[in-house]
């Protein structure tokens, strides 16, 4: 049966189109659903559910029936991030390719020095610009030193999220520096060293004299289709960075 409209609901969300559109982009995952050895649809009336969040499902559609009804300047760069995130899933390249160059321009416009960022006055967080004092204030600490990149920072656009991290961390047993150094040397030489690009964040102890825990920077494709899970990722690693058996907690799943 050829049905010629198509009705989505999408996380509750109800859409309906033209099955026109959704021919357009033959490499979306979406043709699938209209298929004929897929389509289980009796009518029109019938619904394909796909279990996803709907809220983006409508800037979706209406990108495929116009490329050109999108405009992302008044879009947060979260939100764009999560268009991103659907657009992957359904395997619109094109609007991948859109979000993606969006993005690039938006932090080209942006000054790169990271002094137009700071961190809150009442935050226990410093910027650190130089890689030989971020190495001496490692080695001369007393407590257990987070130490955030501020290139892979900027590089998945998560500024929003270093205050949340700040506050899951216990600032009497660790100190929590964000090094924003432009040099591709590490920052320590051990059995563990990490340049600025190489980690989301990294776990310095004193007592071993030696990093205990990190996260390393994945691919931008990687970091859109598992970005929340990232989050919690490195919140979880702040909650857990004072803690002896931090190790085992990490690895817990």
């Amino acid at each position: 049966m050829n049905l010629n409209y198509v009705r989505f609901d999408v996380g509750h969300y109800l859409h309906v189109c033209h099955r026109n559109t959704i021919e357009k982009f033959p490499n979306s995952s979406l043709i699938n659903y209209i298929k004929p050895e897929f389509d289980t649809r009796k009518s029109e009336l019938d619904y394909i559910v796909i279990d996803r969040d709907g809220k983006h499902f409508g800037t979706i559609l209406n990108f495929m029936r116009d490329q050109r009804s999108l405009h992302l300047n008044n879009w947060t760069k979260d939100d764009i991030t999560d268009l991103m995130t659907e657009a992957d899933y359904y395997c619109l390249t094109e609007l991948i390719e859109l979000c993606d160059q969006h993005l690039n321009d938006r932090e080209t416009r942006e000054s790169n020095d990271p002094d137009d960022y700071r961190i809150p006055k009442n935050r226990k967080v410093e910027m650190v610009f130089d890689i030989h004092l971020m190495r001496e204030l490692l080695l001369t600490s007393k407590k257990r030193v987070i130490v955030a990149s501020f290139k892979s920072i900027r590089r998945y656009h998560i500024e929003s999220w270093l205050e949340k991290l700040v506050k899951f961390c216990d600032f009497s047993k660790v100190n929590f520096y964000c090094l924003a150094d432009k040099t591709n040397e590490p920052i320590i030489c051990d059995q563990r060293s990490y340049n600025s690009g190489d980690f989301l964040l990294a776990l310095y102890d004193p007592e071993r004299k030696g990093f205990i825990g990190y996260i390393t920077a994945p691919t931008d494709e990687r970091f859109r289709s598992k970005r929340y899970r990232y989050k919690t990722k490195l919140l979880t690693f702040c909650f857990c960075s004072h803690n002896e058996n931090f190790c085992e907690l990490m690895k817990s799943p």
